[in-house]
């Protein structure tokens, strides 16, 4: 086992971001808010020590932190909200935040590339 030097960061969404996902005229309806908190996207960020260091991240990448939360369920931006701040992107989500991550495993992390649209 090794400690890898990122922190992880899972965004759990709030009653807002479910409203948001329900008022879209697709099968996302079938969930429910707390399905939707259990399992969330990990997602791994600098390394972070302190609870500022956190808070001055998502300030920071707030933005296309937001567009990656909305297109995992609407991929078209139109159907996106139009206000997406900082203080939206806190009402819309809980930050659960680990700052020691780990690999278990023996074999070499991958990084799958997204294919280009």
């Amino acid at each position: 086992m090794r400690e890898i030097n990122r922190s992880m960061l899972i965004p759990k969404p709030r009653a807002a971001f479910f409203a948001w996902i329900q008022s879209l005229e697709t099968e996302n309806g079938t969930y429910t808010l707390d399905e939707l908190r259990e399992d969330c996207a990990a997602l791994l960020v600098p390394e972070m020590d302190e609870p500022d260091d956190v808070d001055a991240f998502i300030a920071e990448y707030h933005e296309p932190l937001f567009e990656y939360l909305l297109a995992e369920w609407a991929d078209d931006p139109a159907l996106w909200p139009e206000q997406r701040d900082l203080e939206t992107l806190r009402d819309w989500f809980d930050f659960e935040v680990s700052t020691l991550v780990f690999d278990v495993c023996d074999w070499a992390l991958e990084h799958v590339e997204e294919p280009e649209d």
